[in-house]
Order: C-alpha cells, then sequence, then structure tokens
C-alpha cells in the first residue's frame, strides 16, 4: 500500500493484476474512488506486489514482468503509464521503498536489495545491490525511523528465512551495514513490515 494526501493505492494482485484507490479523507471509512489494471496498461502490471510514491510518482513492483512501472499521479484517481524500468536487473522485485532521492527495490528471486537513484523520478539510473549474503526471498522494506531523508536503518523481511534483516544505512546508499537479524522461532514466511511512531524516539 501507498498513500499521498487522502488517496490510498492498494496493489491488488489478483484483480487483473490491478491498483485500486480509496479516498481516506474519513480515515476510519475509507471510500472506493477507481481502480486500473493490467487490462488497461498491458505490459505495466502484472501481479503487482509493491508501491512507492515521490512527489506526482507513483512506482509500482511487477514481480511475474521483472520490473517497475512509473506511474504520473497529478491527477491521483486518473493514472497515466509513463515508462518501466529494471529489465536488466530485477528478478520477482516485490516490496519497494524510497528515501531522499532513493529507491531501494526487494529483488526477491535475487535474494537481494536493488538500489536505483530517482533524482529524475522518471528516469531511475541503477547504483548499487546488496545483501546477497544475508537475504533468501526478500519482500517488505521499511526505514527506521520513519523519516523520509534521513533514516538510519533498513529492515527487510526476509521471506524464506522467515527472519527479519536489520542494515545500518547511515551512509544510504553507499555501504549498507548488516547489523543482526530477529524473528527466529516466532516468524513464518514475514511480508510485509510497518513502524510507529512516524519519528524518533
Amino acid at each position: 500500500m501507498a498513500i499521498t494526501g487522502n488517496i490510498l493505492y492498494i496493489a491488488n494482485r489478483g484483480d487483473a493484476s490491478g491498483v485500486a484507490i480509496y479516498d481516506i479523507s474519513a480515515p476510519a471509512d475509507p471510500i472506493f474512488v477507481s481502480k486500473f489494471t493490467g487490462e488497461e496498461f498491458p505490459g505495466a502490471l502484472n501481479s503487482p506486489t509493491g508501491l512507492a510514491i515521490t512527489g506526482n510518482t507513483l512506482y509500482v513492483s511487477n514481480q511475474l514482468d521483472d520490473i517497475v512501472a512509473i506511474f504520473d499521479i497529478s491527477l491521483p484517481n486518473d493514472p497515466i503509464h509513463v515508462d518501466n524500468f529494471g529489465t536488466d536487473d530485477l528478478s520477482g522485485p516485490t516490496g519497494l521503498v524510497i528515501t531522499g532521492t532513493t529507491l531501494s527495490v526487494a529483488n526477491f528471486n535475487d535474494s537481494t536489495i536493488e538500489v536505483y537513484d530517482i533524482l529524475l523520478p522518471t528516469s531511475p539510473v541503477r547504483v548499487t545491490d546488496f545483501g546477497a549474503d544475508d537475504l533468501s526471498g526478500p519482500q517488505g522494506l521499511v526505514f527506521y525511523p520513519n523519516d523520509p531523508v534521513a533514516p538510519t536503518l533498513l529492515y527487510v523481511a526476509n521471506l524464506n528465512d522467515s527472519t527479519v534483516e536489520v542494515y545500518d544505512i547511515n551512509n544510504y546508499p553507499n555501504d549498507p551495514i548488516r547489523v543482526r537479524n530477529f524473528g527466529t522461532g516466532v516468524l513464518n514466511g514475514p511480508f510485509g513490515l510497518a513502524i510507529y511512531p512516524t519519528g524518533p524516539i
């Protein structure tokens, strides 16, 4: 899921490979607005799994097509497909997360995190990848603290190992350092992550 203003986008993997749009002006009473699917945007949506937003740009990871699709959401209820990227880098992309001008993509089949510079949001440039020695089927990604500019840790839901991996990202995207993992014996196929509160403790 991803939120911008009063609009909630939900990756709707099983419904014609689409994204559902809800108005959450009343947060406890979401109202369905519309949806857009792979039938409308062939080659852009196929098994969407992750969403991330920066400004008026929505990124959608497509696990079965090995791409991330880019949509212009200047009109939030009427997305426009701009482009795709990642064909040469991604294999089964799932979770997405943004900090500053960096987009990180959980690369499920390759068990890595792919990192892109999105200074120009519609023209991502691959920077690096990491995690090959630590990850097995990464899914959800979340930064701590939930700071869009200067988080210090990255948590990665590690589906196949049933753990969460923790990385020090003080110099992100350069030199992420594995700190530890947790969840052994408690987790079983973790997918998504969320952090509260929204700022440093």
